[in-house]
C-alpha cells in the first residue's frame, strides 16, 4: 500500500493526490514541492487525511493533458522559504510573459483569448491557457514565444466550464460558482431535469456562467426522483 496526500496546485485548479515517498508525514496546509507532468511545482497539502491505496488515484485533466514520462507524481520535499520566494518570482515572470503573449496574439491576428500563464520551478516550461470558438493553428505563435522566452511553450485550450473555473464569479443564486470552489467533477446535466423541476426552459434561466446547463440542476434532481412523502 502506498500513501497519497491531496495537494492543491495552481495549475490543476482542483486538488489532486501525490505519493508520499518513503511514507513521509505531512500536515494540513503545509507547502510542498511536487513532481508533476509540468515539472516541479509548489503545492499545498489539503486538510484531508492521507489516502492509502495500491494504485494511484485518477489525475485531473489539467495534469493528464501534458505528457511527461519522467514525472513521478510524488511529493519531493517540504518547501523552504527560498523555494517559496522562487515560486513568487515565477508568478511575476508569468505575468510578464502573458502580457508578451497577448501582444504576439494580436500581431498574428489569432482569434483566441489568453486567460493565464504558469512557469514551473525548473524554469524550463511555460503553459498558456486560452479559450477560442474554434480550432486554431498557433504553431507559429509557439515558435515565436519559445524563441523570445527561451523555454518550452505549451498552449492548452480551455472549455467553457474550465474557463468558468479559472475566472470564477457568482451564479444567479448569488453564491460563488460551485465549480470554482468545491465541485470535483462534472456530472451529466439534461434539459429533462429542468422540466422535472418545473423550471423555465429559457436558456438564460437554466444556464450557468459557462453557458452550459447549471450543475445545480443535477444536485436538485435527487429530491424530485425520490420525493419525501408527506407525514
Amino acid at each position: 500500500m502506498k500513501k497519497y496526500y491531496e495537494v492543491i496546485l495552481p495549475t490543476a485548479k482542483r486538488p489532486t493526490y501525490f505519493e508520499a515517498t518513503h511514507q513521509e508525514e505531512y500536515t494540513p496546509w503545509q507547502r510542498v514541492v511536487v513532481d508533476s507532468a509540468r515539472g516541479r511545482e509548489l503545492g499545498t497539502i489539503s486538510s484531508l487525511p492521507p489516502l492509502w491505496s495500491p494504485t494511484p488515484p485518477p489525475r485531473p485533466d489539467t495534469l493528464t493533458s501534458v505528457v511527461n514520462k519522467e514525472a513521478t507524481d510524488s511529493i519531493l520535499q517540504v518547501a523552504t522559504p527560498q523555494i517559496i520566494l522562487q515560486a513568487k518570482e515565477r508568478e511575476l515572470e508569468a505575468v510578464q510573459a502573458l502580457k508578451l503573449a497577448r501582444e504576439r496574439v494580436q500581431a498574428y491576428q489569432l482569434p483566441m483569448r489568453l486567460l493565464g500563464a504558469f512557469i514551473n520551478l525548473d524554469h524550463n516550461r511555460i503553459v498558456f491557457e486560452f479559450c477560442a470558438d474554434k480550432r486554431i493553428d498557433f504553431r507559429a505563435l509557439v515558435r515565436d514565444l519559445a524563441a523570445r522566452l527561451k523555454m518550452r511553450v505549451e498552449l492548452r485550450q480551455m472549455g467553457p466550464r474550465d474557463r468558468a473555473i479559472l475566472l470564477g464569479g457568482r451564479g444567479i443564486c448569488g453564491r460563488q460558482l460551485c465549480c470554482a470552489i468545491w465541485l470535483q467533477d462534472f456530472s451529466s446535466v439534461s434539459v429533462k431535469m429542468a422540466k422535472n423541476q418545473g423550471l423555465s426552459l429559457n436558456p438564460h434561466k437554466v444556464s450557468g456562467a459557462c453557458g452550459r446547463l447549471m450543475c445545480c440542476l443535477k444536485f436538485e434532481q435527487a429530491s424530485y426522483d425520490n420525493p419525501v412523502p408527506d407525514p
